[in-house]
């Protein structure tokens, strides 16, 4: 489990104190403004305390302590802020899209497990899951009539609309019924 997340990424400098434009990779504007240290890295070495944030337009402007004028700032432009996971508020219940990725994808009403998730994809009307299958990746919409619940890393229980795993899932492809595990002996009649 990644104990550092990506929460942002600096875009440009703005005026002329050293505030920095982010582009947020939270849910919420709200949720940056509540964390005191930044990262610079991955490994949480190199870190930023927050003064201040305030929203322009769609982006944050960040006021880091020691970054005072638009030359400090421009030095940080195009890194990609991290925070450590326990400093992100969130409410019981909730869970981080990272934590999500390797999770197995099955069926909410028989069992089958499809794949694991290799990939969410953003897109204007909703995310798609990408489900990394025996036969190759399936899209799955990421909306709440296929998916039943989340509850990583357990599983990712989903409703497909029949056929949408079918050839990627099943034996061969062809079959019009999903591989049950059994193996085959080569003792029954192939004709």
């Amino acid at each position: 489990m990644k104990e550092y997340l990506e929460i942002a990424k600096i875009i440009n400098t703005h005026g002329i104190h050293g505030d920095m434009k982010l582009e947020l990779w939270c849910d919420s504007p709200d949720t940056i403004k509540k964390i005191k240290t930044l990262y610079l890295d991955e490994n949480g070495t190199k870190s930023l305390s927050v003064h201040d944030g305030r929203m322009h337009g769609k982006f944050l402007l960040l006021k880091a302590d020691g970054i005072d004028n638009p030359e400090d700032a421009a030095k940080y432009k195009e890194r990609i802020l991290y925070a450590h996971r326990d400093d992100i508020p969130k409410k019981d219940g909730d869970f981080f899209v990272v934590d999500l990725i390797g999770t197995p994808v099955i069926d909410a009403d028989n069992g089958t497990v499809y794949g694991i998730l290799s990939d969410i994809i953003e897109n204007p009307a909703n995310d798609l899951y990408e489900v990394k299958t025996k036969k190759g990746p399936v899209y799955l919409p990421a909306v709440k009539q296929f998916l039943i619940k989340l509850d990583p890393p357990d599983g990712i229980y989903v409703r497909p609309i029949p056929g949408m795993f079918t050839e990627a899932v099943w034996n061969d492809g062809k079959s019009d019924t999903p591989d049950t595990g059994t193996p085959d002996t080569g003792t029954g009649d192939d004709t």
